[in-house]
């Protein structure tokens, strides 16, 4: 009895620590994030970000920054308004005439309107900062529900001690939001594939309106999407070519209402936020950004915003057309000694392994090469038994499948772009890319099991294999996944 009292004590003191090991990590993400925020000035999208949100949430009126979408901003309005009380001119040029005079006014809004700019820079980032902590939660409840403690605490420590992640947690910015869009929205689809309910619709729905209101480039989620219906439906054991067309079908049209839920999210967001934007002015200020074109999507959106029911989705429309046109024109940049607005193939790769530690590469190199060892010693025999093993292995771990269609998705459409301007648009790859990573040094940290388990003296190969190994194999991920920590201390601010 004594023995089970102690052991339940010992579990209990186990995960106390657990827990207390995980908020300390987070508290350190919040305390350099706060900091940080509260010593740089405005960069240069938060002079229209920032005034942006108090438009939409003061004036309920999108006229300003239509090119990205609403939820983010509107939360930075919210907080800077509450917490700020600032003076927001409307009598302006930038605001009542000129069309999108977002620079303009984010000029006049902070340092000539007799506002306080530090305290309303701060607090508009505020959301955002607790948002990026509230996504590092979630990365870690959900990863130790699904694959495992270990590989939570591998992947929670990578994600709170980035320095991309760092970098742009604190700004009034869409990337952090796009990064914790992106995969909320695949997470829940993978619920959602597992159990097609009504409910997991819609919420699916929700998690996929939201996603499409932090960033327009999530729209990337819906091949996601479709590649996963594929794969889950050939992965699923036991049905008959028929049985997997059927479910095939099943989850397109459950996905087509999960689409539909989603439109209605953002026509009910864009409605709030277009409700005092008059709409001769929409309008004009939407067929002024289009230009004289008569392209069909072009005319689509200005008849969308010729209706009272339909405008708020003409606005959403406009936002991606000016998103893609802005795409697929690129952006002058400077890169490896040249200067293009073509883009180049090498831009994130090269990026990526550059502006993330070094000590991360070196847990990629263990966990790839531990990968092929794994699936060299199990895909044997023959290619029928080699596919059955693999398409088992998927249904098995599917957020690591989930994980690699992802980046493949993302990376492919990313390095394809001409628009080449900063590691952060490929940063909602960043948690898949942690994910796989700690699932594998997770793996790799176990120790081998002792071949004679009954003897009392074990031999020299169970000693070397359990303690000499597994030890040496703790120390290497320890001092790696400790230069991450101090790296970026280090680095601060």
């Amino acid at each position: 009895m004594k023995k089970v009292n102690l052991g339940k004590k010992r579990k209990v003191a186990a995960k106390l620590i657990a827990k207390m090991a995980m908020l300390l990590i987070l508290a350190a993400m919040l305390t350099m994030l706060i900091k940080v925020a509260r010593q740089d000035s405005a960069v240069m999208d938060e002079l229209a970000h920032i005034p942006a949100g108090f438009g939409y949430v003061v004036q309920h009126d999108y006229r300003l920054n239509p090119e990205h979408p609403p939820v983010l901003k509107a939360l930075a309005g919210l907080f800077g308004e509450i917490f700020a009380r600032p003076n927001f001119p409307t009598d302006t040029q930038a605001w009542q005439t000129d069309v999108n005079g977002q620079w303009a006014q984010g000029n006049i809004f902070l340092y000539n309107s007799g506002n306080d700019a530090d305290s309303i820079i701060f607090w508009s980032r505020f959301p955002l900062i607790l948002l990026t902590v509230f996504f590092a939660w979630f990365l870690f409840y959900w990863i130790k529900k699904k694959i495992g403690e270990g590989a939570a605490f591998i992947t929670l420590i990578l994600f709170a001690f980035s320095p991309t992640v760092l970098a742009h947690g604190h700004y009034v910015t869409t990337d952090i939001g796009a990064a914790f869009g992106f995969f909320l929205g695949i997470v829940t689809f993978l619920k959602f594939l597992e159990e097609p309910t009504w409910r997991n619709t819609i919420l699916t729905g929700l998690a996929t309106g939201l996603a499409m209101l932090l960033k327009f480039s999530l729209v990337l989620i819906v091949p996601a999407y479709l590649l996963l219906i594929l794969i889950w439906a050939l992965v699923i054991p036991r049905l008959s070519a028929k049985e997997r067309l059927k479910s095939i079908w099943f989850l397109v049209w459950r996905t087509a209402v999960v689409g539909v839920v989603g439109i209605v999210l953002i026509w009910v967001t864009y409605a709030c936020f277009t409700f005092n934007y008059p709409q001769a002015k929409q309008y004009s200020d939407a067929k002024f950004i289009l230009g004289p074109t008569s392209k069909m999507l072009n005319n689509l959106d200005l008849t969308l915003i010729k209706h009272s029911l339909t405008r708020p989705l003409g606005e959403y429309l406009l936002g991606v057309i000016m998103v893609s046109q802005r795409a697929s024109g690129g952006n002058t940049g400077y890169f490896m000694g040249e200067v293009s607005n073509t883009g180049w193939r090498s831009y994130f790769p090269v990026l990526y392994l550059y502006k993330e530690p070094l000590a991360l590469h070196l847990l990629t190199f263990i966990a790839i090469a531990w990968a092929f060892y794994k699936t060299r010693k199990t895909l044997g025999g023959k290619v029928k038994n080699i596919f059955i093993k693999m398409r088992t292995w998927a249904y098995e771990h599917m957020p690591e499948t989930a994980a690699l269609i992802v980046i493949a998705v993302y990376w492919t459409s990313s390095m394809l772009s001409p628009l080449n301007i900063g590691v952060r648009h490929i940063l909602p790859t960043f948690p898949f890319i942690y994910l796989l990573v700690a699932r594998q040094i997770s793996s790799w940290l176990k120790p081998k099991l002792i071949v004679n388990p009954k003897k009392w003296l074990h031999s020299p190969e169970d000693i070397y294999n359990k303690y000499f190994i597994a030890l040496l194999k703790f120390v290497i991920v320890v001092i790696l996944l400790g230069w991450v920590v101090i790296g970026a201390f280090l680095a601060y601010p």
